[in-house]
């Protein structure tokens, strides 16, 4: 079942990554070829937003060449990070004004994708994502101490066996006036050896 909800949680990621990325790059090529950066720039300063080009700008390249990244699940966490930080700014400086819906261009549209890159951030893009390529494998030092990690709780299961019957097993013994465990053992003669009656 684990196995089968991998599976699940890594087609979930691959599409909302594919999804997200498709958004992205259409939105950045519509304010860079289709809007233009001068009317994005002019929409902005309508709203006193700080450096209002370097922001049209930075959009436009996070769109596209983010976009263009998260279709091939590259820094999908990273860019997940960049997407979360874009939105909540879009937000803050014009879109919190004009209220929740989207058609009055409100912000829902942007929770939402601030949303996926959240996702993104918490889970990465998947075993589905080029990302994959460059994890990590275990260190030898970490595998050596989940070797060592289970002997060592075979022991102490094994040790807390041999060390007589626990208080419980002790009181249900009473309770039912059966001996307690280990009772029947012989009990050590503190006169052992020493010839006395």
């Amino acid at each position: 079942m684990a196995g089968f909800m991998k599976v699940v949680r890594d087609f979930a990621l691959l599409i909302a990554r594919l999804g997200l990325g498709a958004i992205m790059i259409a939105n950045g090529w519509r304010r860079w070829q289709v809007e233009g950066v001068q009317t994005q720039v002019t929409y902005l300063e309508q709203f006193a937003t700080p450096f209002p080009e370097v922001m049209v700008w930075g959009s436009i390249i996070l769109e596209l060449l983010g976009g263009l990244l998260l279709l091939f699940g590259v820094l999908t966490p990273l860019i997940g990070v960049a997407v979360v930080v874009q939105q909540v700014m879009i937000v803050v400086w014009t879109n919190w004004w004009q209220g929740f819906f989207h058609e009055n261009n409100g912000f829902e549209f942007n929770i939402a994708l601030a949303c996926l890159g959240l996702i993104f951030v918490a889970f990465g893009g998947g075993r589905g994502a080029a990302d994959q390529l460059f994890k990590r494998p275990p260190r030898e030092e970490e595998s050596d101490e989940l070797i060592l990690e289970e002997p060592k709780k075979r022991r102490r299961g094994r040790n807390q066996d041999q060390s007589g019957p626990t208080e419980s097993q002790q009181q249900r013994a009473r309770a039912t006036g059966s001996k307690e465990p280990g009772a029947d053992e012989p009990a050590e003669d503190s006169n052992a050896g020493l010839g006395l009656f």
